[in-house]
């Protein structure tokens, strides 16, 4: 009986394909037929409850195999510009406006570093000025080149941002012979004087800027038009200071004053007489400068 009852059971069974068992590794797995069932005939290990639903099993794996393979290809990048996910799925508009507010987050924590955000600063009062003080676009590009280099070389560290960019314009009204003063820049970006000369007197240093010497004649035109004095006017002051030019009384002296004294002595010759309050407004220096130049001028000249 007992006999018969293995030979029953022995015909139940069958080879599965040479597989081998998960737990021992021997190829040993038979499939029992009768009750779908497959099992290692050295250890005993049950490998599944049923044959087909193990099929099954091994289809879906493989399927996600492939896309996780597909997913592992597409990388990081899972929206695309149509705020679709990698699988080209739509997602929810909360879900894509989150996604684009962190990507600009990221994207200015790592394209605006503090020497960046300087030079822009920087740029953006240069550009500012332009208007404010009728300025060219070949003075505005030369006052930003100056800038930038002076960043470059790391001198904008103990310096303010309105010093350096006043600096910069005046060197590159200077070096452009723009008939631009400094206390008119000053007074624009609203700063002290000493500021911007102090940063000028930096960079010319560090840069060893060649800035040519400014003619005083001009500003002639554009102070005595200021104050609306003739062309009579004009030119005898323009013969005075070819006079000043013979002599060495405008060297160390700032350009600006010597023009305004030589104005302010040209409109009494001719009579037409301008304050000396008119003329320091419109030339941006001082009442006690223009006075001290006139008496420099006429040490030097018969008057």
């Amino acid at each position: 009986m007992i006999t018969m009852k293995m030979s029953s059971t022995s015909n139940t069974m069958s080879s599965s394909s040479g597989r081998k068992c998960i737990r021992c590794g021997k190829n040993s797995v038979l499939l029992d037929e009768s009750n779908n069932e497959k099992f290692c005939s050295y250890c005993g290990y049950v490998i599944s409850g049923n044959a087909e639903q193990e099929t099954f099993s091994e289809e879906l794996s493989n399927k996600s195999s492939k896309r996780s393979s597909i997913t592992s290809d597409i990388g990081s990048a899972t929206i695309n510009p149509k705020d679709k996910d990698s699988f080209g799925k739509p997602v929810s508009e909360s879900m894509a406006s989150s996604i684009k507010r962190t990507s600009k987050l990221d994207s200015k924590a790592k394209t605006h570093s503090p020497t960046e955000k300087n030079l822009k600063q920087a740029q953006i009062e240069i550009d500012k000025l332009k208007d404010k003080l009728v300025l060219s676009d070949a003075v505005i590009e030369k006052a930003k080149s100056i800038y930038k280099k002076a960043i470059e070389k790391k001198l904008t560290k103990g310096y303010s941002i309105k010093g350096l960019v006043g600096a910069c314009l005046y060197a590159s009204c200077k070096d452009l012979e723009i008939p631009r003063t400094m206390n008119e820049i000053c007074d624009i970006i609203n700063i002290k004087k000493n500021d911007v000369s102090r940063c000028y007197k930096l960079i010319v240093r560090e840069f060893d800027l060649q800035i040519p010497v400014t003619d005083p004649m001009i500003h002639v035109s554009r102070i005595a038009s200021a104050v609306r004095m003739s062309e009579k006017t004009k030119r005898k002051a323009i013969s005075i200071l070819k006079e000043v030019k013979k002599t060495d009384t405008n060297v160390g002296k700032e350009p600006i004053g010597i023009i305004a004294g030589a104005l302010y002595l040209a409109g009494i010759s001719t009579r037409e007489l301008k304050t000396q309050k008119e003329i320091a407004k419109a030339s941006g220096v001082t009442e006690v400068t223009i006075r001290k130049r006139c008496k420099d001028i006429i040490k030097i000249i018969e008057w």
